[in-house]
């Protein structure tokens, strides 16, 4: 059991600590990870631009030779249902065998409000009770979120936000207040009642949850852990965390800290409560950055899918088909506050 597996994923060479017990996988995993995110670049375009039929062909048929299915594919009856197929997505909870089927959207480029917005309604309304898994590499525009309690005039520098015109946005989870851009990698999964066998759905048994699924992509990041609601190296964040639970399912999303910009990181105050590891310290002093252990961000996210395989079988799902499932109209939780908002709640 104390063997490693040596992982060559495209032209980066990562060595990744997994137990021998996985070796039987590892094939199959690796060469997923490889033709999944060249597939989920392909799948992944906006509403806008649709990849073409020869790209997308190119892709499924990489995806299918690493036993993964690409696209919108429809999973054959499970239990003697018929599946659900709605836009093309059939996405029964279970594939073959025992092996959960999560749905993988790239969603590169992706407002931040936006995104949040999506997460909810795969959440809240998705028709085809789908698990999910979003991520989200190149956020479109900085942007400020807070936890649906979160108040402005208690987590923020109000005047140097609203100088600096960044927009802040009010999310349907709970968690603390973070600033993302560029610097930062979104990851959202979404999972239904029952998915994971004989895990409390609360939130801090999903986070211990999520945390044993990441450690094969952390295999090279030392002293990573959680603490407290955060993803850690030793005793700096590398990622927050949130969750949202419903009646039909629960969703677990993480902000890590690829980079940051330290004058953005100053927008925030130091909150009234933090976790203890915290000490006190600024946000500067206690945060740290994970390209320091991955070349690229595509390296990161290869290592993800890596773990992801281990335990799902993954499709790729382009996100313009998302987009377009006949989601059941409900409020959404999810607000920007405007200038005015954000003055009176200073004020008040």
């Amino acid at each position: 059991m104390a063997g490693h597996l040596a992982l060559r994923i495209g032209k980066i060479s990562t060595v990744h600590r997994i137990p021998v017990v996985a070796a039987c996988l590892s094939e199959k995993v690796v060469a997923t990870s490889r033709s999944f995110l060249s597939s989920a670049h392909s799948l992944g375009d906006s509403p806008a631009s649709p990849p073409s039929p020869a790209s997308a062909g190119a892709s499924a048929a990489a995806a299918a030779a690493a036993g993964v299915r690409a696209g919108p594919a429809v999973n054959a009856p499970v239990g003697g249902d018929r599946p659900r197929t709605i836009g093309g997505i059939g996405a029964p909870v279970r594939g073959g065998g025992a092996r959960a089927v999560v749905r993988v959207v790239r969603a590169d480029g992706m407002g931040v409000e936006a995104q949040l917005r999506l997460e909810e309604k795969l959440l809240r309304s998705d028709p085809t009770g789908s698990n999910w898994f979003v991520f989200n590499a190149d956020v479109a525009a900085p942007t400020i979120v807070m936890g649906i309690s979160g108040k402005p005039h208690e987590l923020l520098h109000t005047e140097a936000v609203l100088e600096a015109r960044v927009p802040v946005v009010r999310r349907f989870s709970g968690g603390g207040t973070v600033v993302l851009d560029g610097g930062s990698v979104l990851t959202s999964l979404i999972c239904r009642r029952g998915v994971v066998p004989n895990l409390p759905e609360y939130p801090r048994p999903i986070m211990e949850w999520t945390e044993g699924l990441l450690r094969p992509a952390m295999a090279n990041v030392p002293g990573f852990a959680l603490r407290d609601n955060d993803y850690v190296v030793g005793d700096l964040k590398v990622g927050g965390n949130a969750q949202s639970i419903t009646g039909s399912g629960w969703l677990h999303h993480t902000s890590f800290l690829w980079d940051y910009c330290p004058a953005r990181m100053r927008l925030l105050q130091q909150p009234s409560r933090a976790p203890e590891y915290r000490q006190g310290r600024s946000h500067e002093q206690f945060i740290t950055k994970l390209r320091e252990f991955y070349s690229s961000k595509d390296d990161f996210l290869r290592s993800v899918m890596v773990a992801l395989a281990l335990r799902f079988d993954l499709r790729a799902t382009a996100l313009h088909q998302v987009e377009a499932l006949p989601f059941q109209p409900w409020k959404s939780s999810v607000a920007v506050l405007s200038s005015d908002e954000l003055t009176m709640l200073t004020k008040a």
